[in-house]
């Protein structure tokens, strides 16, 4: 089994952003990405499964996209698009001075891999998608609708809170009846965070609203074209 998970820090394009490691650095190394409103202590779980059955990760990092987790919040409102999140992928690389990565991604975090590794197919060795095959393309009449709710003030939203960290789990296990309880209570823990009078959840409130990111389906095909 994995020893003590270790928190670290980097700064990626003037962001603090942090991310949680497991194993021995000099290993071969697993990237993890979570998805949206999630953060990388989710992992935690699969990591333990892939021990216990004898296949653990030498080396896993679990990253916590910016504006989720203990990462820093962006400093505007333009700064979630699906260039900054590659940006700092690119800057968790180097950081952790590896020239080669697996990738692994869930939900927005798969389509985050996947144009990773279609933008550096010689930096990703091997990509794992869970609940994902690439961004969502849209619609071109849907684009008015999802920019006129961004311009609206997403920011100004009242991010949820409960009194108590156990609210907070219930309140995961409402959305995802079928997730045991101990889990619900672990994603509590890591996914929020302590504020007067009780618990908020720790992602920027804006990540409620669809993001104004958009491709045609045509570019989406082709960064899988260029995956290797």
């Amino acid at each position: 089994m994995y020893s003590e998970p270790m928190d670290r820090f980097f700064i990626s394009d003037g962001v603090k952003l942090h991310y949680t490691e497991w194993g021995d650095p000099r290993q071969e190394t697993a990237l993890m990405i979570h998805g949206i409103r999630d953060q990388g202590r989710s992992w935690s779980f699969l990591l333990q499964s892939l021990a216990a059955q004898g296949a653990p990760l030498p080396h896993a990092v679990a990253l916590d996209l910016r504006g989720h987790g203990d990462s820093d919040w962006a400093k505007n409102r333009d700064g979630y698009q699906h260039e900054d999140f590659l940006y700092d992928v690119s800057a968790l690389q180097r950081h952790l001075n590896k020239k080669q990565l697996t990738l692994i991604g869930h939900s927005l975090g798969g389509s985050m891999a996947l144009m990773y590794a279609g933008c550096f197919p010689d930096r990703v060795t091997k990509l794992v998608l869970l609940e994902s095959v690439g961004p969502f393309a849209r619609a071109d009449e849907d684009i008015p609708l999802i920019m006129a709710q961004k311009l609206k003030g997403p920011r100004a939203v009242d991010p949820s809170f409960y009194p108590t960290l156990e609210d907070s789990a219930r309140a995961i296990k409402v959305r995802f009846p079928h997730m045991p309880d101990e889990v619900c209570a672990h994603m509590a823990q890591y996914g929020s965070k302590s504020v007067k009078d009780g618990y908020m959840w720790k992602y920027d409130p804006v990540f409620r609203f669809r993001s104004t990111t958009m491709l045609s389906e045509g570019q989406v095909t082709a960064f899988v074209k260029r995956l290797a």
